[in-house]
């Protein structure tokens, strides 16, 4: 998710996503050529197995992660751990494995340590057994009908879901929440939301139909839902999804709109697109910016802090510090990754490589040992750019804006360069972490990312520090039924106040 730019942009897309099941190994293998223990989705492992490849876990965890105890305690992770190692006394497959430990995994509240079931397994899901077909909104410990996505639709927007597989809804989302690797209290929530489909496939494996109750017009109902099979492209779907979505457009001739769903955009096509977009916008004299990072899964920090260039006249830091620790994991990841990035080019190695690869550390890990950790500081974002904004921004932001997202959201706020509007982002602001090395469970088959790297975002920033917008602003039901997008017309409620009293103050702390 959050990776700086000390670390060239090619040689890390696709970019880290938050609950990604993509790994390094697959996309250079390819679905044909998956092992046997990939493709064995059935597989009962013995209670041995299971043990060893959690031990496996913490090993890597602890060989891997900058600060690994930086969120919660070693003590109270060992407790955790116990309790875990413990629990795999009876054989399991690969599903209930995960779903066994993924808790444990999610303890450190760290959006960057992740546990990942093989892309093969949840291709074969989504084509054969197919993911729940609402899409929905969670708000005020409720489940609320946003779309239904069967061939023939039957549940009516608006609805409230009160339970699933006669499971209670009200005591599902606690054992969902669970399983997600959240920061923040937004973050857990927003998670559970967007990756409901893959929940629920590890929660109930095996469903051929998903019954759900739900109330609508005051009465109860219950009904058999069809999973989605053969509409979906399975590349595309949930985690899958590899292609950045963004856009502009202008709402008046004072205000435009620029919405991003990551930045992991190949850095050259993000630059001309940017480029093109406040080109125009100083053209035509657009006094408001519209920046809407909901749903904003982050990626890499090129593109962040290019972005930012073009929203300040003044030296900004993204952040002020960066720590690698050098593993012989990450060292071996690193080494393919530079490898790969050199074979996309045709002149020398010298002639291209950027040149943050030699004055950080990229020598500096010719002649590291395990556990070693190199240290920098991060220099301002200052590019003097002649289209950078000189007009009023806007932030929307809800619990699905994680790292780098977050990152720059805390940038313009703290900087008094923007007002935020919505929700606090899924990410804590003070320290993150980045560049995720991914490692093989030896039994199972799973994939483990662990992040290498720390920034320091904010001085002074506690373990638990979150950012609270200007404006909190939540989606309701009456929101949803009425197609009614609150957070944006919230936004433009603000530019008519500013625009009839001239100027309003803008809270720029963080709480």
């Amino acid at each position: 998710m959050l990776r700086d730019g000390i670390l060239n942009h090619h040689s890390l897309k696709p970019g880290f996503r938050v609950f990604a099941l993509l790994s390094i190994l697959v996309i250079a293998t390819g679905c044909a050529t998956l092992p046997e223990q990939e493709k064995n989705y059935d597989a009962v492992y013995s209670p041995q197995q299971l043990r060893d490849d959690l031990k496996f876990i913490d090993e890597q965890l602890r060989s891997i992660h900058p600060n690994l105890f930086y969120r919660q305690s070693n003590s109270e992770y060992q407790k955790r751990f116990q309790q875990t190692y413990d629990n795999l006394s009876w054989p399991r497959n690969r599903r209930r494995f995960y779903t066994t430990i993924m808790p444990l995994v999610a303890s450190f509240q760290d959006t960057h340590i992740q546990l990942q079931l093989p892309k093969s397994e949840f291709l074969n899901f989504a084509t054969q057994q197919g993911p729940f077909p609402l899409k929905v909104l969670i708000t005020d410990n409720e489940m609320i009908v946003l779309s239904d996505e069967q061939e023939l639709p039957t549940i009516p927007v608006g609805a409230i879901i009160t339970e699933i597989n006669n499971f209670k809804v009200a005591d599902l989302l606690p054992l969902l929440e669970k399983m997600v690797p959240a920061e923040t209290e937004t973050g857990r929530i927003r998670l559970v939301q967007v990756h409901l489909p893959e929940l629920l496939w590890a929660f109930f494996p095996d469903q051929d139909r998903y019954t759900i109750t739900y109330e609508w017009r005051g009465k109860s109902h219950s009904e058999s839902l069809h999973p989605l099979l053969h509409r979906i492209d399975p590349e595309s779907f949930g985690p899958y999804a590899p292609t950045s979505h963004y856009g502009a457009i202008p709402i008046d001739d004072k205000t435009s709109i620029l919405w991003l769903n990551d930045f992991n955009e190949n850095y050259d096509d993000f630059e001309n697109f940017i480029n093109s977009f406040f080109t125009k916008l100083r053209a035509d004299g657009k006094q408001n910016l519209i920046l809407d990072l909901r749903y904003n899964r982050g990626g890499v920090t090129d593109n962040l802090k290019l972005l930012l260039s073009y929203l300040s006249d003044r030296p900004v830091n993204w952040a002020h510090y960066a720590t690698l620790k050098v593993s012989s994991a990450f060292k071996d990841q690193h080494s393919q990754l530079v490898d790969d990035t050199k074979s996309e080019k045709y002149t020398s190695y010298l002639g291209w490589l950027p040149m943050e690869y030699l004055n950080l550390w990229q020598w500096e890990l010719l002649f590291s040992s395990e556990g070693d950790v190199l240290e920098t500081s991060l220099d301002p974002v200052v590019k003097n750019l002649p289209n950078y904004f000189k007009g009023n921004i806007i932030v929307l932001s809800n619990g699905y804006c994680f790292s780098a997202c977050a990152a720059l959201v805390s940038n313009l706020k703290n900087h008094g360069l923007a007002t935020v509007i919505g929700e606090s982002p899924g990410s804590y602001v003070g320290r993150q972490f980045g560049y995720p090395v991914e490692v093989k469970l030896p039994n199972t088959g799973l994939i483990l990312s662990v992040p290498a790297m720390e920034f320091v975002l904010h001085h002074n920033v506690g373990n638990h520090r979150y950012l609270k917008p200007d404006h909190k602003v939540t989606r309701r039901k009456m929101d949803v039924m009425m197609g009614y997008d609150v957070v944006f017309q919230a936004a433009l409620e603000l530019i008519k106040l500013r625009e009839q009293y001239k100027e309003l103050p803008n809270i720029t702390n963080i709480n």
